[in-house]
């Protein structure tokens, strides 16, 4: 599948293109196939997965006798047609129809699928309508509908499914209205509601729904009084209040909620005063206080949280005095500092302690090459992040000393292709991000040295065809961006054996789309799953 910016829609003639391709599959595959044969070949040549349940029993048995588990329709150019065949598997457990062209009227032909466990419907034009053709979902356990025209009807249709675990209606019309009908879903261990149309009026139907594990209530109309029904799920271990009116007076409502382990407040209204009531969340091991009003003194409030492991603080009201009080946390592995008041000065406490991290961001501070020489004696054995800040060639051979740097990531800083020199000669580094440097075609060549590298993003860099060459050789490569740059279809003929690659990002390039889709099929005709961003 060929992956596309959110907005773009699949055009018409694709659609056509790839039917024709599945016709002339069919009339070539002869008479002998069964109908089921067909359809599992139709769907695999569209674009389509399908897999089988695993059975003994079933053992030397052709495609179309075998037990068909799972269908999944992600990402390809697909409309109605393609459900015909999907309706031949009246046993399937799981069907995913995600971003395709698929509407209301063609999810009629699938009324027979009464089976299924596990139903992702999401980033397309489904509507109550749609999702109104499956008549039996008694034995649904996973539901995904986010991203569609779906409202408050469909809530009332999944209420007798007594054995939902998981919910997913974000970005959808939902409302207060539709909260009801979830209440009955006593199950019910994973519920996202994000981006939908809820506030603190309908908060009182989710309170009796005690197994709940995992509340995402982002980007909603909430505040503190909707805290008070949330305060009674006491098996909670992730929430998240991004992006809400939630404050202080609604962290003391959720105080008592000991299992949690996972709390986001980015963007919300919480201040240093409503840390007291987070302090005896002894579980408590992801944190984001992201773009909120926390300072130094709220940060010395959490300092001892027994079982703290990541903290997320960007763009907050935080000096050189936090990273004090973060190296003494005791369980802390990794922290993001991006856009905080971070100097040269505060990075001398790396130098004073041997505390092990993972990850480390100082992205957008006020540290320079002079503060390198103290970072370098921190132990990292993830990654570290220094994007948009003053950091230079000169500065890097600092970091030489933390040797277990396994990704180092220089956006937007002025590095050239000296600097990638220098970080090659680090043993241990294996993804390099150097999107908006002064890197070029001479810093690839380096690379034909480093053949471990599994993540490389060049991003907005004057690298070429003739830069892309040089990394033929880089045969472990995940994952490689590419956008913005001076690229064209040349350079994926060096890609080509990279048999590790699932994900290559070629946004803002020349590359066509017909030697992108020529490149996504090539990589994945022997079971590998590339994706090409275009």
């Amino acid at each position: 599948m060929l992956a596309r910016n959110e907005k773009t829609e699949f055009h018409g003639t694709r659609s056509m293109k790839v039917w024709m391709l599945v016709s002339i599959s069919l009339l070539c595959s002869g008479c002998w196939q069964s109908s089921r044969e067909s359809a599992i070949e139709a769907i695999e040549a569209a674009g389509g997965r399908v897999a089988f349940k695993r059975n003994p029993d079933e053992t030397g048995k052709s495609e179309g006798e075998k037990s068909v588990s799972t269908i999944r329709l992600n990402e390809i150019p697909v409309d109605d047609s393609i459900l015909v065949h999907v309706s031949q598997f009246p046993e399937v457990k799981v069907l995913h129809i995600i971003g395709t062209d698929i509407t209301d009227q063609g999810l009629n032909q699938l009324s027979d699928l009464q089976e299924l466990q596990w139903l992702f419907i999401t980033n397309n034009q489904i509507s109550d309508a749609g999702f109104n053709c499956f008549q039996d979902l008694s034995q649904l356990r996973d539901l995904v509908l986010g991203g569609t025209k779906i409202t408050d009807e469909s809530l009332k249709k999944i209420q007798g499914c007594s054995d939902l675990i998981s919910l997913n209606v974000v970005r959808t019309s939902v409302s207060d209205a539709g909260l009801q009908y979830i209440s009955s879903l006593h199950k019910l261990q994973t519920l996202y509601l994000n981006e939908t149309k809820i506030s603190d009026a309908g908060m009182h139907h989710l309170q009796g729904l005690k197994s709940l594990q995992t509340l995402s209530l982002s980007q909603n109309s909430i505040t503190d009084a909707g805290m008070e029904p949330v305060s009674h799920l006491v098996n909670l271990q992730m929430l998240d209040l991004t992006h809400t009116g939630v404050a202080d007076e609604g962290l003391k409502q959720i105080a008592g909620l000991r299992q949690l382990k996972t709390l986001s407040l980015d963007n919300t209204g919480v201040t240093d005063d409503g840390m007291k009531y987070l302090k005896d969340l002894s579980q408590l091991t992801v944190l984001n206080l992201s773009d909120t009003k926390l300072t130094d003194a709220g940060l010395k409030q959490l300092v001892d949280l027994p079982a703290l492991e990541s903290i997320y603080l960007l763009q907050a009201k935080l000096t050189d005095k936090a990273l004090e009080y973060l190296i003494e946390m005791p369980a802390l592995k990794s922290f993001n500092l991006t856009g905080n008041q971070i100097t040269d000065s505060g990075l001398q406490v790396f130098g004073q302690s041997d505390k092990q991290w993972s990850r480390i961001s100082f992205a957008e501070t006020q540290i320079t090459d002079a503060g390198l020489i103290s970072l370098g004696k921190a132990r990292i054995d993830l990654e570290l992040t220094l994007d948009k800040t003053a950091v230079t060639d000169a500065g890097l051979q600092h970091l030489a000393g933390i040797s277990e740097l396994w990704g180092i990531s220089l956006r937007d800083c002025k590095i050239t292709d000296q600097g990638v020199q220098t970080l090659l000669k680090f043993p241990g580094l294996k993804t390099f991000y150097l999107d908006g440097t002064g890197v070029t075609d001479a810093s690839l060549e380096l690379f034909k040295k480093k053949p471990e590298v599994l993540i490389l993003s060049l991003n907005n860099t004057s690298v070429t065809d003739e830069g892309i060459r040089h990394l033929e050789g880089l045969t472990d490569m995940h994952m490689l961006y590419l956008n913005h740059t001076a690229i064209t279809d040349k350079s994926l003929t060096y890609l080509r054996k990279m048999d590790r690659l699932f994900e290559l990002h070629l946004e803002g390039t020349a590359v066509t789309e017909e030697a992108a889709e020529e490149f996504e099929h090539f990589m994945n005709q022997t079971g590998q799953f590339c994706t090409v961003y275009r």
